[in-house]
Formats: C-alpha cells, structure tokens, sequence
C-alpha cells in the first residue's frame, strides 16, 4: 500500500466513523420517539451476534475486530411491566437492528464461513430491523424478567402471534433499516399499535 493509498483509507474510514455517528444519532431518536409513544421504557441492548468490546485490559487483537462494531447487529428493548408478578398487558418492544443480515449465525453457516467473517469476502446481504412485540397473556407469580430469560425468540418467518411461553406471546414486524429510518417514529409506533 503506497502513503497515498494510505491516507485515502484513512480517510474512508473517517468518514465512514462520522456516518456512523450520525446514523446512530438518528436511530436513537427514533427508537426513543417510538418507545415514548408507546409508553414503553428503555430496558435494556445488547450487541446480537458479537461479544461487547473487550475490556481496556484485554488487547482488542484478541478477539473479532466485530466485536468493536457492536452496533452492527444489535438489540434494543423497551417494556412496559406494572411490576411484581407478571401481569396479563404487560409488554416489551425488541428491535433487532441489523445492518447486514449476512452476518446472522445462520447466514454465515449457510455461506460456508467459520470463525470470525472476512469483511471483505462475506456476501452482503439486506439491512434490516426486526421489531418484535411481546405481550403478557395472563398473571403470573413470576416476574415478567424471569419469564423472559426462560423464553425464545419467536421466529421472523412465521406470521402471525407465536406462542412462546404460557403466558408470552409474540409478532414480528420485519422492515427495511432504510424504510424504518425514513418513516418516522409515528408511522413506525402505528404499525406496533396494529400488531
């Protein structure tokens, strides 16, 4: 690679890290604006597919470089829980932010591809977000927390309400990251209230 060459990338990469920024700022805004409009409160994310960034004791060589990326794929989940006991209305709003869907488990092992993903070999496939509706279908002594870490995810190819525990059901809503970005959080928050 020649200086020039270089400082080219080097640049590509500034640039890129700004988008970055600046589709996180909107992504933000917009999951904010429609978990508010859906009385929903931030509970927690978690990256999808990769560990969280390692430590500051730990050399960041030794994991995935993904790992420093963990937007990429990620998950967002707001909830609305009266508390206590689980009780029949409560619910939660899971957003699977998916940059390129290639990168899932499954898609990977589908592509042949073991191990940490070459980023300049693997396929590209769509960019998307999953939003995945859960609601409480009926009290329970347990709390709504424990009754999620008990639970699958429902599966985005099924349409329709999945019974996913005895008192958890959900839909999934799968959209285009792009389409998602651009229509605003209240078309965004109607299409979760049609659910």
């Amino acid at each position: 690679m020649t200086s020039d060459e270089a400082n080219a990338l080097v640049g590509q990469i500034r640039t890129a890290h700004r988008l970055s920024a600046a589709f996180y700022q909107r992504l933000f805004s917009m999951l904010a604006e429609v978990s508010d409009d859906q009385d929903l409160e931030f509970w927690y994310w978690e990256p999808s597919h990769t560990s969280r960034p390692c430590r500051s004791t730990t050399s960041p060589g030794d994991n995935w470089a993904w790992d420093m990326l963990p937007m990429f794929a990620s998950r967002h989940v707001y909830r609305r829980v009266r508390g206590g006991g689980a009780a029949q209305g409560d619910v939660a709003v899971m957003f699977e932010v998916l940059l390129d869907d290639a990168f899932r488990p499954d898609a990977r092992k589908r592509h042949g591809v073991r191990g940490e993903p070459n980023p300049l070999t693997l396929p590209v496939g769509s960019a998307l977000v999953e939003v995945g509706v859960y609601r409480c279908t009926g009290d329970d002594v347990r709390t709504f927390d424990a009754i999620w870490d008990e639970t699958d995810a429902p599966l985005s190819s099924v349409e329709g309400w999945q019974k996913l525990h005895a008192r958890l059901d959900a839909k999934v809503l799968v959209l285009d990251l792009g389409q998602f970005i651009s229509a605003g959080a209240i078309e965004i928050s109607r299409r979760i209230a049609a659910l």
